[in-house]
This record gives C-alpha cells, sequence and structure tokens, in this order.
C-alpha cells in the first residue's frame, strides 16, 4: 500500500508539474503575439535573442521534466536545446516576421536535430525512462537504418529549401546575411 501511495504521490507531482509547463507554453504563446501587436521597437537581432531561444527553453525544461528524475540533470543537454533553437530561428527569421512562428520553427528544428542525432548516432544507447534497462528487441536497432537513407534525403531538401530561400528577397525580421543584393 505504501508503495501506491508513494507512485500516486509521484504522478500527482508529475501531472502537477505538466500542468504549470502548459500553462506557461500558453503564457510564451500569448506573450509572444502581445508582444508583436504592440510592435515593440527593439533591434531585430535582440528580438530574436530573446523569442528565437524560448521553443528551446520549452524543450530544456520539458526534457529535464521527463528525464532528469530518471538520468539526472545534465548541463550540456540542458542548454543544447537553447542553442539550437536560437541557431534554427536566426534562420528562420530571416524568411518570416512572425515572432510565433520564428519561435515554434526554432522549437520543431531543434527537437528534429536532436532526435535525428541521438538516434543515428546513438542507436544503441536507450534514453530517458529506458536507460539501464535491457534492450527488448536488439533488432530493431539495425532494422532503423533502413530508414537512414529516407532522414537524410529529407535533411538534405529541407536544408537545401532553407538555402534557396535565404538566397532570394525576403520580408522577415532579420536581413539576409546569405544574400547577394
Amino acid at each position: 500500500a505504501l508503495h501506491e501511495l508513494k507512485r500516486d504521490d509521484t504522478l500527482a507531482t508529475r501531472w502537477s508539474v505538466a500542468a504549470v509547463w502548459t500553462a506557461a507554453v500558453i503564457l510564451v504563446v500569448w506573450t509572444l503575439r502581445s508582444w508583436q501587436q504592440a510592435g515593440t521597437q527593439l533591434s531585430p537581432w535582440l528580438v530574436v535573442l530573446a523569442i528565437g531561444s524560448i521553443g528551446g527553453w520549452l524543450s530544456a525544461f520539458g526534457g529535464a521534466f521527463k528525464d532528469a528524475p530518471i538520468e539526472g540533470f545534465e548541463t550540456f543537454k540542458f542548454f543544447r536545446s537553447p542553442a539550437l533553437a536560437l541557431l534554427w530561428s536566426s534562420f528562420i527569421a530571416c524568411l518570416s516576421a512572425d515572432y510565433l512562428y520564428i519561435s515554434l520553427c526554432g522549437l520543431g528544428f531543434t527537437v528534429a536535430t536532436i532526435e535525428t542525432y541521438k538516434t543515428f548516432f546513438f542507436p544503441n544507447k536507450p534514453r530517458g525512462k529506458f536507460a539501464g534497462k535491457p534492450i527488448q528487441h536488439p533488432q530493431l536497432l539495425t532494422w532503423r537504418y533502413r530508414f537512414a537513407p529516407l532522414f537524410a534525403a529529407i535533411w538534405i531538401v529541407l536544408l537545401g529549401n532553407i538555402a534557396v530561400s535565404l538566397s532570394e528577397p525576403t520580408h522577415g525580421l532579420l536581413s539576409r546575411p546569405f544574400s547577394q543584393e
């Protein structure tokens, strides 16, 4: 009975934290929309610095919430998401002036980058709640390599499209540092 009580307390705590995190995401979305509608007069680079890493911070705190109780806190992993989100958001800000789109694209591309990296460069390392546990289906570790050409093709098309888009005139928040005008 004590084990069940402890499990219920842990579950309640995790759901409470998840509710707070969800409320924070909603607040961030509302704040970004409000901030843009207010017409801030800050440098576009300061705006990208502020909003570009937001998606990464959401990912970092969400990942820490999910994995830290099991794996422990890892400083590099925590700050990797905001840094990558800022990088991706800098590219997206050349193509869009919408704060929410810039932030969400930064988050999405960050998750795609990290998950692709972990899956194909560390295929035998169970992560998160599976860390330290035996691999139940080891054949899947080699089976996933059948999809590697598809993943590579998707990344090549994606990066090619970003390169072509940055070479064309755009109306993004940032000037086009890579175009020849």
